[in-house]
């Protein structure tokens, strides 16, 4: 009698084992090849210039930018470890790294929405035409620059696990416009980064 309670035990515990990896087949075959080209989406919603100062070659200025961050995948959990946010500024004329902070890392669900606020200050001396452009585009009431983050992205679900994979997100062209009822400068549009 013994043997064949085992045995029906054996039985369900395989059938359990067999169906719980039949309907999980199609997940792992599909989603698992093509885990390294997962991107999760990014866009800055809102941001401000706060004191805008520009002397000589001397830039400052204190960020206030509010990113959005979506995990597409509902399978998918997402953690973000070496958060960095640069700022940038580029045109026709001049280039240059204006400065960057380094972030908290964060964790992302499965179809998942994250903000972070970013706010720092930023003090840096540039290249002239850097400032000479600068100063141009704030006299027509438009100034315009670029965010990039860079990311260490881990990926994982209920069977697998991808480690230390580098991001680049691009958030450019961050246009600004002078804000109506203040000194400070705000965002014109929201952008959805690459």
């Amino acid at each position: 009698m013994k043997c064949i309670h085992w045995l029906f035990i054996s039985i369900v515990i395989y059938f359990i084992f067999i169906i719980g990896f039949t309907l999980h087949l199609p997940r792992i075959t599909l989603h698992l090849p093509t885990l390294p080209h997962v991107i999760p989406k990014f866009e800055v919603s809102s941001a401000s210039l706060y004191s805008l100062n520009i002397n000589s070659s001397r830039i400052s200025a204190e960020w206030d930018v509010t990113l959005n961050v979506l995990n597409p995948k509902y399978w998918l959990d997402v953690s973000y470890k070496v958060v960095s946010v640069g700022v940038h500024y580029n045109s026709k004329h001049a280039q240059d790294h204006l400065g960057a902070i380094l972030l908290d890392s964060f964790f992302h669900g499965s179809n998942d929405n994250v903000t972070l606020g970013v706010r720092f200050n930023m003090t840096v001396h540039v290249d002239d035409k850097v400032a000479t452009d600068i100063v141009v585009s704030r006299s027509r009431g438009r100034v315009k620059f670029g965010i990039l983050l860079s990311l260490l992205v881990n990926y994982s679900d209920m069977f697998y696990f991808y480690r230390g994979r580098p991001l680049k997100v691009y958030c450019d062209p961050l246009y600004f416009v002078l804000s109506p009822r203040s000194p400070n400068w705000v965002l014109l549009h929201g952008l959805t980064c690459h």
